[in-house]
């Protein structure tokens, strides 16, 4: 692990059962990452982008330990010592979990209707070792509510009381309440409109400055990637095709499924969802939807490798 980084992702994979319920079969599997690497410089934010059923939120999840990784490893540096958190005893992961938060895409469903939005601040937050008390916690969510934009007097309303940037606003702040080193926000303002994204990435933005955060930032939407990020990794079908740092990757990328994302911007014709992986492929994952694709591109997997300074994507057409 390299110095400065706070998260080293290397040769990650991840694959579910195709069939579901009880009786389902045992033996066919859907892939949902196969073989991620990618590491985080401390106080950075880096994107995970890609189309519906890309494996990014699965990615996400397997970093803070929501899944169980088939394969690979995910080193954490708090600052004192590295270690994978594959091998965590249950007290370091729940110290990892502490340092490690995760924003949902979906504030209305990610936060409980029949709690005051005092007790969805302080329901977690009581059971960590960072808890100083019951007066001290909730002028702690006071002072986290001003924060992230709204009143100290919301504290007694419950989510549905709050627009959807709001409860956004409400769930960025539960998970800053124990003061996270690693924020994960998983496509955080695509259910919102497009002037109350540019009010929460704001937002975010003034936080991490503020709070030195390190983020992992999932989203379809290479424009807002690219504003936001310090590096884009961009994911097809479980595999990383293209990654390299955000300033000017608009003009810079080189992948061809990247080209189709940027015109996904422009056409919604262009965006779909991606259908999952089911067992290993054996040449490239977009040899199908590939305008460059030959016959190489169908009997062998491209290495990802650099192709300029800081760059790199799996492509033999480069």
């Amino acid at each position: 692990m390299a110095d400065g980084q706070i998260l080293c992702v290397e040769n990650l994979h991840k694959r579910f059962n195709a069939d579901a319920g009880f009786f389902a079969r045992f033996g066919s599997f859907i892939t949902a990452v196969n073989g991620v690497s990618f590491s985080l410089a401390r106080g950075a934010t880096y994107a995970l982008v890609g189309e519906s059923g890309c494996g990014k939120t699965t990615t996400a999840r397997l970093v803070l330990g929501m899944y169980s990784a088939d394969g690979g490893s995910i080193v954490y540096d708090d600052g004192t010592a590295a270690k994978d958190i594959r091998a965590m005893t249950k007290s370091q992961m729940r110290a990892y979990r502490e340092k490690a938060k995760y924003v949902f895409q979906d504030p209305a469903r990610s936060l409980n209707p029949r709690m005051r939005v005092r007790d969805i601040l302080l329901s977690g937050y009581r059971w960590s070792k960072k808890w100083t008390g019951k007066a001290a916690a909730l002028e702690e969510a006071k002072q986290m509510l001003e924060e992230t934009g709204l009143s100290p007097n919301d504290l007694e309303r419950r989510p549905q009381d709050f627009s959807g940037g709001q409860r956004q606003r409400i769930a960025i702040a539960r998970a800053l309440l124990m003061k996270p080193e690693l924020l994960v926000c998983d496509e955080v303002v695509s259910a919102l409109d497009v002037s109350i994204q540019g009010q929460i990435l704001n937002l975010l933005l003034d936080l991490r400055q503020k709070r030195a955060l390190s983020m992992i930032f999932i989203t379809h939407d290479l424009k807002i990637a690219c504003f936001f990020c310090d590096k884009i990794g961009v994911m097809y079908r479980g595999e990383l095709m293209e990654e390299a740092d955000a300033k000017d990757f608009d003009k810079n990328f080189a992948h061809p499924y990247t080209k189709l994302l940027f015109d996904s911007v422009k056409s919604s014709a262009a965006h779909g969802e991606t259908a999952a992986a089911r067992g290993e492929s054996q040449g490239c994952v977009f040899y199908h939807r590939c305008p460059r694709s030959n016959a190489q591109c169908a009997r062998e997997k491209p290495a990802f490798q650099s192709c300029g300074q800081g760059h790199k994507a799996a492509c033999f057409n480069i």
